[in-house]
């Protein structure tokens, strides 16, 4: 096997196979390995571990067909390393030797039988169609609501739902949920509801293009999900368990509205964190007309206080919130104001972007720490 390619297109390539390859989920250290073939102008680069596989392609010069199997995260950091060029990868006997300029690297390789199976879809399979984009933004907006292990009242993945034309993703672990909605373009006449693996939601987001007027296809079997797009198919399992009644956890009225800055609010944040300890994870607020004053102690370092200007005209609010968890929030809303909005009992509210202009529908839920 010898062929010459682009290490950036190689690098990138690799890149979305490296997360796989180095799974906590894995137990047969051959799944630490990529299969790499060179046929027909094209290198496929696959690698699977058991719950999530990849098949990725690139364009390459290829002047002998082979394949071989090599750990995926040496051969990703060395391709990773090399300067803007043409690589050329060749197999010479037992050592994969890759060259690029004065660079040269050899690394150990396997047989490639012992890599399991990875094939694509049928041709014939009925996909769904739906816009890149606003799926990328959508699990974004709202993934790291999710819990690493499944709860009573958390859910270690992410629902994905699409009907009459409406795309959502929910996500919760128990504390706060994160829902996000859009409407898809033309008229889609399939519907789906699955729940996708938090493990595996970093890796799809390397592979579905966050880039505006491109379409993924999406195919539903039974206990899989897979994700085509011209040059990469991902497939992962799916979570069996269903997904918690969600809409009732998300409060019919919220009247008290209080608008914030979103850079401000984050930036205060950051500076308040520098107290955070095992023992104290509570940010303390003190609304008043127009006023925000964010507060935390730490007996074992000392306190912080900070003011802020907000929109809010009402009786003064003291509330808390998990600096952690609303931090998180915070991060992903992209408005340059965001509201919070309380119930009359103070005991849940929603956070929402504010004055974004689209079809896109994004809030979040979180319980506060009162007084």
């Amino acid at each position: 096997m010898r062929f010459e390619i682009e290490k950036k297109d190689l690098e990138k390539s690799l890149f979305k196979a490296t997360g796989i390859c180095n799974s906590k989920n894995i137990t047969n250290n051959i799944l630490t390995h990529v299969h790499i073939e060179a046929l027909d102008s094209r290198v496929t680069i696959k690698s699977t571990d058991r719950n999530i596989s990849l098949i990725s392609t690139v364009s390459a010069h290829i002047q002998e067909p082979g394949a071989i199997l090599v750990n995926g995260k040496k051969f990703y950091e060395a391709i990773k390393e090399l300067p803007n060029n043409i690589v050329v990868i060749e197999k010479i006997d037992n050592i994969l030797n890759i060259a690029c300029q004065k660079t040269n690297f050899k690394l150990f390789i396997s047989e490639t039988s012992l890599f399991p199976q990875i094939e694509g879809p049928k041709t014939e399979s009925e996909y769904i169609a739906l816009d890149s984009h606003k799926l990328h933004s959508l699990i974004t907006r709202t993934a790291f609501c999710s819990c690493e292990q499944q709860t009573k009242f958390g859910v270690n993945g992410i629902l994905l739902k699409l009907n009459d034309n409406n795309l959502l993703t929910v996500a919760t672990d128990g504390h706060r949920l994160g829902l996000s909605s859009t409407t898809t373009e033309g008229n889609i006449d399939k519907e789906l509801e699955i729940v996708i693996p938090r493990s595996s939601l970093p890796e799809l987001l390397k592979v579905i293009p966050d880039e505006k007027g491109t379409d993924i296809n999406i195919l539903i079997e039974e206990n899989t999900v897979t994700f085509c797009t011209p040059v990469d198919i991902i497939k992962t399992n799916l979570l069996k368990k269903k997904f918690p009644v969600y809409s009732k956890v998300i409060p019919d009225e919220c009247p008290v509205e209080i608008k914030i800055p979103t850079k401000g609010f984050r930036e205060l944040l950051k500076r308040l964190s520098i107290f955070v300890t095992e023992n104290v994870k509570t940010v303390k607020f003190s609304i008043t007309n127009n006023s925000l004053t964010a507060s935390i102690q730490s007996q074992e370092y000392g306190n912080a206080r900070e003011n802020l200007d907000i929109e809010y005209d009402g009786k003064t609010i003291d509330i808390g919130y998990n600096i952690r968890l609303i931090n998180e929030i915070v991060s992903h809303i992209e408005t340059e104001y965001f509201v919070i909005l309380l119930n009359e009992g103070l005991s849940v509210s929603m956070i929402k972007p504010f004055g974004k202009e689209s079809s896109d529908e994004t809030l979040y839920v979180l319980m506060p720490n009162q007084r």
